[in-house]
Parts: C-alpha cells; sequence; structure tokens
C-alpha cells in the first residue's frame, strides 16, 4: 500500500495561494497536508475538487465540526489556534434545515435592496479618504529612502483610522511632495470597516477597535493569549451592541436582524445575531480589502487591462476577473467527511478535515485554459468560485461586489496617473492561509 506523507501546509516561506496552485500542479486535485499543531487534513486544490466539495456539502461534507474525528477522540490540541472558530455555534459552522432556517432569516434583513441603497454613502465614504491620499506626502520625501513594502510604520504600518484620518496617520505627513502612500492602510483597509460599521450602527468611536480585534483573530502570527483577548473583546462588544439595539432600535442591519420574522413567528435569537455580525465583520473586512489591493496590483501591473477598463468602465468585469484569477481566499475552512469518500480518486476516511483551495481554482488550467493565469477582465461571464458554491454561497456577495467597484472606479478616475510604488515581487502579503492580499501596497498617486 502506498504512504501518503503529508506536506505542511501553510509552506514555510511561500504564499498560501501559490502553494495551493504548486500542490494542484504537481502533486494533484487532492493532496494530504499537515496544520499546526501536526493536525492532519486534505487539501483541496483543482477547480473541479473545490466544486464537487462545495457541492455536496451537508451530504458527504459537513461543516459540523461534531462530525471531525480529531474532535470526537480528544487528539486535536486543546490550544489549536482555530480550534474556537471551529466549536463556535453559528450558521457557518451548521448544515442542513438549521443552516437554511438562518440563512432565510438573515436573508429578510440582508437585502438587495438595503446593499443596494449603500451605494451612494459607499461613493461618500471613498471621495472622502482619496481626499485625504491627495493631502499626503510620502514617506520618501519626509524620512528619505524608497519604500518599504512592508516596514515603516509611518508610511506601511500602523491600522486604519475607520472614522477619523486613516490616510494622514498612516501614509505620512501632510501635503506637498508626492511620495508614495500606502494604499491599504489609507484606502482599501478603512473602506469596509466604515461601510460594514455603519450598516450594523456601530458608532465611530468604536471602529478601530473592532478592526483590531477582526485582525488580531485572523493573523497566523497573533499568540494564543493576543486571540484570547480578541475573541472576547469582540463578543462582549457585539453582545453590549445588540442589546443597545434592541432597547433603542434604529434604521441599520442589527435592528433588521432583531426584527426579521418569519411567517411561523421564527426569530433568531440575541446569540444567533452575535455570530452573524461576528461573522459579517471576520469574513466582510478582510475579503474586500483584499479584493480592492488584489485587483490594484493585477490593473497596475497590466496598463492595457486598466486602458480598457476605464475605456468602457468595466469596474465590475475588473471585480469579477479578481475573484477568479487573484482571490482574496486561499482556502476556506473544513468541511469534514461524513463516511468514506472518494474525491478525485483519492480515498478520504470519515471525520478527516478538507480544506477548499480557492486559491488555486480560478487559475487551473483544466478548466480555464493554458491561460489561466492571466489578468483578462474581456473573458466575459466564466464561472468562478470566488464566492463559494452551493448552501454556503457567501451572504454577503453583493456588498463585496458593490463595494469593490466603486473603490476601484473611485480610486482611478480621481488618480489617473496611479502606479506602483515597488515591483510586485517586493510586496509582502498577509501571514494567513486563509485570506491573501497586501500587508501594505505602496503607490504614486501621480497628482
Amino acid at each position: 500500500m502506498e504512504i501518503v506523507m503529508p506536506v505542511p501546509f501553510p509552506h514555510p516561506g511561500e504564499r498560501a495561494t501559490l502553494t495551493v496552485c504548486r500542490l494542484r500542479d504537481e502533486v494533484g486535485p487532492v493532496v494530504a497536508v499537515e496544520l499546526a499543531g501536526g493536525v492532519p487534513a486534505w487539501l483541496a486544490t483543482s477547480y473541479d475538487a473545490v466544486s464537487e466539495v462545495l457541492a455536496n456539502e451537508g451530504v458527504l461534507y459537513s461543516k459540523d465540526a461534531r462530525h471531525f474525528g480529531a474532535l470526537r477522540d480528544g487528539t486535536l490540541p486543546a490550544g489549536w489556534p482555530l480550534r474556537r472558530a471551529i466549536e463556535a455555534d453559528h450558521m457557518l459552522n451548521k448544515d442542513g434545515d438549521e443552516h437554511r432556517r438562518l440563512r432565510g432569516l438573515v436573508g429578510r434583513a440582508f437585502t438587495q435592496n438595503r446593499v443596494q441603497a449603500l451605494a451612494p454613502r459607499i461613493e461618500e465614504i471613498a471621495d472622502g479618504l482619496l481626499d485625504r491620499l491627495a493631502a499626503i506626502d510620502g514617506d520618501s520625501a519626509a524620512h528619505g529612502g524608497g519604500p518599504a513594502a512592508g516596514g515603516d510604520s509611518a508610511a506601511h504600518g500602523g491600522g486604519p483610522a475607520a472614522g477619523g484620518d486613516p490616510a494622514a496617520r498612516d501614509g505620512g505627513p501632510a501635503a506637498g511632495g508626492g511620495g508614495p502612500v500606502n494604499l491599504v492602510a489609507g484606502y482599501a483597509d478603512p473602506l469596509p470597516v466604515v461601510v460594514i460599521c455603519e450598516l450594523f450602527g456601530v458608532p465611530e468611536r468604536e471602529r478601530d477597535d473592532i478592526r483590531r480585534w477582526a485582525t488580531t483573530l485572523i493573523s497566523l502570527t497573533s499568540a494564543p493569549d493576543e486571540i484570547g483577548k480578541a475573541w472576547q473583546d469582540l463578543i462582549a462588544h457585539l453582545t453590549a451592541h445588540i442589546g443597545r439595539r434592541r432597547r433603542d432600535p434604529r434604521d441599520d442591519l442589527t435592528t433588521a436582524l432583531l426584527q426579521a420574522q418569519e411567517q411561523d413567528g421564527d426569530r433568531l435569537g440575541d446569540d444567533e445575531i452575535l455570530w452573524i455580525l461576528w461573522l459579517v465583520i471576520l469574513a466582510g473586512h478582510e475579503t474586500t480589502v483584499h479584493l480592492i489591493a488584489n485587483a490594484v496590483i493585477a490593473l497596475c501591473a497590466d496598463p492595457a487591462q486598466l486602458a480598457l477598463a476605464r475605456e468602457k468602465d468595466a469596474w465590475a468585469e475588473v471585480v469579477e476577473e479578481t475573484l477568479r484569477s487573484r482571490s482574496p481566499m486561499s482556502a476556506g475552512l473544513f468541511r469534514y467527511a461524513t463516511r468514506d469518500v472518494e474525491l478525485a480518486g483519492v480515498r478520504i476516511p470519515a471525520g478527516q478535515p478538507v480544506l477548499v483551495g480557492f486559491g488555486g481554482t480560478g487559475t487551473d488550467p483544466a478548466r480555464f485554459g493554458a491561460g489561466a493565469g492571466r489578468f483578462d477582465i474581456s473573458r466575459g461571464q466564466e464561472t468562478h468560485l470566488g464566492f463559494g458554491r452551493g448552501p454556503h454561497f457567501c451572504l454577503g456577495a453583493p456588498l463585496a461586489r458593490l463595494e469593490a467597484r466603486i473603490a476601484l472606479s473611485r480610486l482611478f478616475g480621481r488618480f489617473p496617473g496611479l502606479r506602483m510604488a515597488v515591483p510586485p515581487e517586493e510586496i509582502a502579503y498577509t501571514p494567513s492561509w486563509i485570506t491573501e492580499g497586501p500587508v501594505a501596497l505602496p503607490v504614486f498617486t501621480g497628482r
């Protein structure tokens, strides 16, 4: 019998999406991997393999950690970093009727009309952030030397000021020298934070805290005690916010979730609403930041594509092509085999976790041909898995698409000469195997 030796995932020193693609091309569509703490798992790397897993959620594969063999038999390390996330009692970890009930109630509150009504406000937020970027000197004029892709805290570090002046606090001193600015800290990061917080009715003074907690929870470099503290603080904050909205209803999504009701009178409980807010903050913020930033990198690397986007006003196509070929998701959290299954010719025993390698699906030559890795907004409506598929298709997809489309059109409309301040190979990416995007993005605005 052939012995399959698992490979470490993420691979030290390699971006997670590059690892997924390399394993897809060199090993196959399903690869045995070992996660931190020596936890064995399987990684689906190809379009077809990932699609098959997603299509069979709730049948051959479950999102419920009660199917996780290592959790059942006690071999999962007690301090494993992702243990809290997989055991949390939220919609992402449910299947079947329970999942359909929660999704239906959320859908009654998080409507297409509510999302589209946000467009004018998103445009205002984007324009305000761009005003601040336009007033910034880059760090090269103020501090000397060239831009650092992940280094100088004055130009590239620090968290965004989601409610204040993120560009001024993170991008350098004010006005006049035309040096590089950090587009992540000054634009791509604060934009979705402000949008999500306004959507939920979170006061401006609390937004920096929410962003900091979310970043700590999703980063692979966070220490266990930091994760625990951020988890407790975020849960306590959301609990208090829900209580405020129950006492003082407003025209926001938190109130709409509290008031959502099925025809049989079923409503969401406070704990269920808490986990919905938690999910949207963590998933809806980080991935949208990366979607915007990854699109900027792709467009700046290909002036012809940028010119086409401008000429055709094809920013929606830019968003879809970024989701396909520059996915902000490297790998999605676990599905557990509910029985012994065969996936792409590989036997996966019951109870073992499967990661879905979203980062490898859009550039899979077997699905998109020899030029799968090329960024091309004229491809047309080719089906990608950027927001998943099946029962757990991303509920926030319309909002993410809207935010990214507005962010890109406003950015390149305001700064037609925008260009990268460092070569693409010098960009530092997030230390995560779940999401992927630049930690910092130094650009010249060309003003």
